[in-house]
This record gives structure tokens, sequence and C-alpha cells, in this order.
């Protein structure tokens, strides 16, 4: 019990997932005593019985029980479901293993029976262990999502790794105490009747998930045209066979040196394969728990290569080390007693778990019935095929020495594995097509039920809307068409000094450059964005040289442009917008903090508009990954981020579509910005990158008034202005604020200063109501046009605090007037019309 609590603390488990991981792990203990005393037992006997031209006839026999065992398994699944048909298969398991025990008791090892018996127990062993493993993974499946899947399986079959460990290793001591290994067949037996009992508690914990639903209504029938069509089940299925066919050329090799190894030191056979079991499962172990950071940190890639490149390089080894030192055949049985070790060590720490994540990505209706069919029905063609091949090779070779022997088969098994690599890179590509395409499929469902993006734009309601107010109705024909001409004179509108930009001039770029530099007014800098990226070889180094500068917004623009023209970045720009990555990371993690630090205790305005704000730091985000990553695939995360329907399924497939695409350092920083955990959860998994810090509310208040605005916006500012004087009191920070640039900001404090409205602030607040912005544009964008798109004066001429005055009498064509009692307000109608358009 204490190693499982220890086991459930590396796991980091959710309380929900404590219950399942518990009873899964227990199921994986049963069936791995179970099935590990059987292989012993199985396993031993049949290398004293069989010669080496009967392997391959035990292995298609295997594959003929294990169609039979399939079907069996495929029809009480379909008709009763997936616990009933993994209890039927456990029982039959328990039965036959009885069934054995009885035969070795009746017939000693020198009756002619005794070859047949020793072929009974082996042809059970592969079908058994396979069709186990089939009905458990369905299980697991349904229990656990894709990310859960993903984090767990490996873990959870540590149970079946450490019974399996124990098993191996005390058979000597068992056999000391029986007399023989043949008992050990009971405790399988045994085994596997405990395992049944222990389902009822998985499926009265898990009733809804583990709810039979009739096959014919959900699944549609899996036949060759499927895979056919589908090019990704195709991969999955021929992936399948290689990993098939690797075993049993791998476990054939293993058995023939196995024999030459006890042949040559006089060990018993038992003994030798139970020592190498030992030492296979301690591999188990320790690689099992190492699973989940392996895949969490190198990806479904390596988790899928990891098996066939490791067995190709040992193979390649072994035959390497087999020609050059002709005479030392224990180099070639040690790297083929190594590939044992491989594809039972990183076959269940990595390569097995992550195929059966693939199924996760399959269509719902396919996924239960291509698991059967793939993992049951089209292994046994491949074990048949795996026999086929070995009864050939061993009928033309088999009379050769059995080290020579041994090097041919290394041979052929690195054009099987190299294939197999092969194979496996394009299932993987494959693999992330389909998830985008499974994301695209839910967008596109979303999309039908009503659901909207978030970031979709004005509809065509919106635009009726629009009409009905003259100043919308102006703004929204005013920048109808930007085509350079037009952006020349947009631009020489809010710089009076840039009389004529004319095209292809040698010195335009360095005029845009001083006016983007020297007039901060966000329109202008917009024009001056969209007006360079007509020039390609210049725009990269304007990016380059202004983003610092540039308001959050404006960046965002810049790099999404950039995207727009298909720029992609050498290794040296690469660097350049790895670090933006990293500092827009920065960004989110601090305002999520600032959200923890001061949810519950401030207004509910200034959460909001936190929340907003990492929105926001995270389009920028997605736009800098778009320019180091697959655009499309970017794209379809975003989609997903940015959508109405939160739905747990899409954001799982997202995150996993993004760990399959991103760098190992950049997985590091952005995946768990993504993933659905507690913001401590995510501290604790950036701590060792980023610098994260809790303050109290009033210091944290005070950091966002500090924060530069470019960053922080000014609405940001005004509420956290606001709530820190509700909490303190504190003066001295409005009479500081008075004189700040940021009008909201400097309206703000006096009228908490004064107990009074600041007239021309409150004539520029009903105007953005009147024309209803916040309707159109978001919050983060009204902020900017306060400031730059709307001047206020009084009737005796005296302006409030605004920078854009020079625009204003500069923009006249496109400016209009209201008057208010307080005074005159100004609305630059352009720029509105500027802001319409990005959103």
């Amino acid at each position: 019990m204490y190693i499982f609590r220890k086991l459930i603390g590396y796991a980091k488990l959710d309380p929900s997932e404590e219950k399942n991981f518990m009873l899964l792990f227990l199921q994986t203990l049963l069936f791995g005593f179970g099935t590990s005393f059987y292989l012993v037992v199985v396993s031993s006997y049949f290398i004293k019985k069989a010669s080496i031209s009967s392997l391959p006839t035990g292995y298609i026999l295997s594959g003929i029980f294990g169609f039979l065992l399939t079907a069996f398994y495929k029809r009480v699944a379909k008709k009763r479901g997936a616990i009933p048909s993994y209890s039927a298969v456990l029982l039959s398991f328990g039965i036959v293993s009885v069934l054995l025990f009885a035969c070795r008791q009746h017939f000693p090892d020198s009756s002619p029976v005794s070859k047949y018996v020793a072929y009974l127990g082996f042809i059970g062993l592969s079908p058994y262990i396979a069709i186990i493993a089939l009905g458990y993974s369905t299980i697991t499946l349904k229990v656990f999502n894709l990310a859960q899947s993903k984090r767990l399986l490996a873990l959870i079959g540590t149970g079946e790794v450490v019974a399996s460990f124990i098993a191996y290793l005390s058979v000597p001591l068992f056999k000391q105490l029986l007399g023989s290994e043949v008992p050990l067949l009971l405790f399988s037996a045994g085994s596997s009747f405990i395992a049944i009992l222990s389902l009822k508690y998985i499926s009265r914990h898990n009733k809804e998930k583990l709810q039979h639903i009739p096959a014919a209504r959900l699944e549609r029938k899996i036949d060759l045209k499927l895979f056919f069509k589908n090019e990704f089940y195709l991969l999955f299925a021929v992936v399948s066979i290689f990993s098939v066919l690797a075993v049993y050329f791998v476990d054939f090799s293993f058995l023939l040196s196995v024999r030459y190894v006890a042949s040559e030191s006089g060990i018993e056979t038992a003994t030798v394969v139970s020592v190498v079991f030992c030492v296979i499962k301690f591999g188990e172990v320790v690689f099992s728990l190492l699973s989940r950071s392996i895949m969490s940190s190198q990806g479904m890639k390596v988790a899928l290569l990891a098996q066939p490149a490791v067995l190709l390089g040992s193979t390649v080894l072994a035959a390497v080390f087999g020609v050059t030192f002709w005479n030392i055949p224990f180099l070639v049985v040690a790297f083929l007693l190594f590939n044992k070790w491989a594809i039972r060590v990183i076959g269940k720490a990595l390569s097995t778990p992550a195929m059966k994540v693939l199924y996760m990505v399959t269509d719902e209706q396919d996924r239960a019935s291509l698991q059967a069919s793939i993992d049951g029905t089209l292994n046994q063609y491949a074990t048949l095929l795996s026999g086929g091949l070995l009864l050939i090779i061993s009928t033309c070779f088999g009379h050769m020495e059995i080290i020579l022997f041994l090097k041919l088969v290394a041979i052929i098994c690195i054009l099987a594995f190299g294939a197999w690599v092969s194979f496996t890179l394009k299932l993987f590509t494959n693999y992330k097509i389909k998830i985008k395409d499974y994301l695209h499929h839910l967008l596109e469902h979303e999309k039908n039920s009503g659901l909207v993006n978030e970031e979709a734009g004005i509809s065509a309601s919106e635009q009726t809307a629009v009409v009905n107010h003259p100043f919308l109705e102006k703004a929204l024909s005013e920048t109808a068409v930007l085509d350079r001409d037009t952006l020349n004179q947009y631009i020489s509108s809010y710089n009076p000094e840039i009389k004529k930009l004319i095209r292809n001039d040698p010195f335009s770029y360095s005029v845009l450059k001083r006016a983007y530099y020297n007039n901060e007014n966000f329109f202008s800098r917009l024009l001056i964005i969209w007006y360079n990226r007509a020039e390609p070889l210049h725009f990269l180094s304007f990016v380059k040289e202004f983003y610092r500068i540039s308001d959050l917004q404006l960046k965002i623009q810049m790099i999404k442009l950039l995207n727009e023209s298909g720029y992609v970045p050498d290794a040296a720009n690469s660097y350049y917008f790895t670090s933006q990555c990293e500092e827009c990371v920065k960004e989110i993690i601090w305002t999520e903090a600032t959200i923890n630090d001061v949810l519950g205790s401030v207004d509910q305005k200034l959460t909001d508009a936190l929340f907003e704000h990492t929105k926001i730091q995270q389009q920028l985000l997605f736009e800098l990954l778009k320019v180091l990553y697959e655009k499309d695939s970017i794209t379809a995360i975003q989609d997903v981020v940015n959508g109405k329907d939160k739905s747990f399924e899409k954001k799982i497939f997202a995150v996993e579509l993004l760990d399959n695409i991103l760098d190992t350092g950049m997985k590091k920083l952005v995946i768990p910005l993504f993933e659905d955990i507690s913001f401590n959860t995510r501290k604790e998994k950036l701590q060792k990158i980023l610098l994260i810090y809790n303050l109290s509310v009033t210091d944290r208040l005070k950091e966002i008034l500090m924060t530069n605005f470019m960053t922080v916006g000014p609405y940001i500012k005004q509420l956290a202005l606001e709530e820190y004087y509700r909490l303190t009191q504190d003066k001295s920070i409005l009479s500081a604020s008075l004189s700040s640039n940021l009008e909201n900001l400097s309206a703000t404090a006096a009228i908490l200063l004064n107990n009074a409205e600041e007239p021309l602030f409150t004539d520029k607040m009903q105007t953005i109501e009147e024309i209803n912005l916040p309707h159109f544009l978001s919050g983060s964008l009204i902020p900017y046009y306060l400031k730059w798109g709307l001047f206020a004066r009084q009737k005796n001429n005296r302006a409030n605090k605004n920078a854009t005055k020079q625009t204003f009498q500069s923009n006249a064509d496109h400016i209009e007037s209201i008057t208010y009692p307080n005074g005159i307000l100004s609305v630059d109608v352009l720029g509105l019309s500027l802001m319409l358009r990005m959103k």
C-alpha cells in the first residue's frame, strides 16, 4: 500500500482519477502474475521439447488459435460489452491453465504425448497475452480520456511489470519448494479468477462509461475497404503488423539464444528464462515510471519511434559485430538478447501506450471495432505471417550452425525494422493530420450549432445595426478600399510633415520609420504597418526594429501580417521569434498570477479585464507560433481556444496537437498555458523556467499601475487605480496619476480626489455608449479609441489632456463634431473605421 501511495503521488493524480487508477492497477497486477507464471512454464517446456524447425510451426498454430480466441472475444463484446468479453477471456485462460497443469501431472516428460502438451501450452501463450491486453486497454480507453491515457497508461501498467518481476524472481524459489515449476500454472489460474472478481468494482465505478450499447447502432463495419480509404487506418494497421512481426522474430532469436546459452553453460532453461525476464521486468519498472516524463517532454513521435529505432540500431550492431568478430558468438547473442529486452521494456513503457493513444483520435463509431480488428484479428494474421516466414527461413537455413543462423536472422531483421521505422514516421505525420482534422470537424459542428468564434468579426446583423448610426455608417465605408495611394493619403492625414509618399521612392521607407517613431498615434502606426507589409524586404526589419516599442494590439497586427505574407524564418530569425514567444509566455503567466492574487478581493470588472488581457496575449502568442511552426495546425488550436464552446474534448485534442508540433523547449513553456489544470499546477510546471511570484492584493495593484502601458492597457490601469484607492485610501498615488498622459487615468484620479465628475471625460464616455462601441469593439480596443480617437475641448476653447490635438487639426476631412453642454467633442471617424477593420 505504501508503494501504491507513492506511485499515486508520483503520478500527481486528481482525486477523481485515484479510484480508477487503483482498480486498474490492481487488474494489471493480477493478470501480470497470471501471464508471467504461465509464460515461464510453457516457454521453458516448449524450448525443451521443440526443435528449431518446430518454432515457426508453433507460431502458425498460435495464430490459428488467436483467430478463434479473437472471434470469441469480439462476439461476446458485440453482444455483451467490454467487461463481459474481458471476463470471458480471463475465465478461459484460467481454465486452460488448470487443464495444462492436469496434463503435465498426468503425462510425464518421457511420454510421447508431452510434446503435444508443450505445443498446446505454447500456442495459447501469445494469443492470451494479446487478447487480455486488448480487453484491458479497451476498458482503460473508455475510462480515461486522451490526456489521461497518455499520462497514466504506462504507470498503470507498472502493476503488471511489478507482478512479473516478482513472479520471474520467485520461479527458482518456487521450483525448489514445489519440486517443479508446473504448479505455477495453478497460480496463473488463481490470479485470473481473482481478476474477474475485481472487475465488478471497475464496472460499478464507471457505469456510464462502460455501459454497453449494441455495436450495430454505433459502429461501422471494419473491412479492407475502410483501411484503404483511410490512410491513417492503413498506416496504423501496417505499423501494428510490423510490431507483431518484430515480436515473433525477436522471440524466435531469443529462444534460440536461450537454448544456446543453456547448452553452453549447463544452466536449466527455466532458470535462464526467469533470470532474463527478471532483468527485463526491472527495466520495465524503471521505464514505466519514466514514461510519463518522456512522453510529456518528447511527445508521441519519440514514443512511437523508440521501439523500432532501438531494435534497428541493436540489430545492425549484432550483424556488424557478427561479421567483424566472426569467432566471438557472445556479441551476437548479447545483442539479440538485448532485442528481447528492448521490445518488452520500450514497448511496454512507450510504444504500446502510444499506439493505444492513437485509437483516441479515430472516429468514435470506428474505435471499438477498429481496436478489436487491429489488436485482435489483424495481429493474428501477422502471427501467421511471422510463422510462415520463419518456417521458410528455418526450412531453408535451419541446418546451419546456430550462431550462423542467428546472424542471418539479424540481417533479415534489419530490413524489416528499417521498413517499420519508415512507416512509423508516416503514421506520426498522419496522426497530426488526424488530430487537426478532428479539431476542424468539432469546430465545424460548433459553427453549425450556432456557436461562432469570438474573434469572428462583424456579422451581417451587426452591419445592419451599424448603418443605424451616422458615424458608424461613415466609418464602415471610410476604409472600404485600402490601396497604396489611399494609405499614402491616410498616413499624410495623421502626419502633416509628410506631404506625399511616392511609390518606389527610396526615401519613403526611412520617412515612414521616422514617422512611426516620432508619432505615437495608434492609427498612424497602424496605417504605417499596413503600408509596409507591401514591402516584404523591409517589413521583417521594420517588425524587428519597432516590435518592442509598439502597443500590444499593434504587435499582433505586425506578426499577423508577417504570417499572411508567407514568411518562413531562417535559423537566426527563428531564435528572435522564439525569444518573443518566451516574453509573451512571461506576460501571460504574470497576468494569471495577478488574477490569482486579486480574485475575489477586487471588483469583477478588473478581473474580467485581466482575463481579456490574457486572451489578447494568447492571440499574440499564437501569431508568433505561426511564424515558427505549422500555420494550419496552430490556427486550428487557436480556433479551439477562441471558440465559445470550451468542451473538454476539444481542449484535450488541441493540447495534443500542440504537443506534437512544438520543439521540446517550447513545449515546456507553452503547453502548461493551455492544459486544463489549476493555476497552482501550472505554476509548479513553469516555476523552474520562469519567475512566478505571489503578492498581496494592494502590492499587485500597485505593480499594475507601475507596469508599462504598452504591456498593460490604460483601462486595466484605471480599474487598478480605483481598486487601490478603495482598499488603501492612499491619495498620494491619485495625486501622481493626475499628471498622467493617459486621460482615463488622470480623469479617474481627479474624480476620486474631488468626488466630482470630469465633464469632458464624461462626454467622451457618453459618446462611446451612444455609438455603442462596446458592441463592436473588444474592451481592449476601446481605451485606444478613447485616447486617440476622441478630442474634447470646453466652449472657452480650453482642451483637456489629449495627445491627439495636432492630429485632429490636420485630419479635418475625417472628423465629426458633437456639441455637448460642457464643450465640443471631435470624433475621428477614420480611426474608428480602422478599428472596425482590425476586428
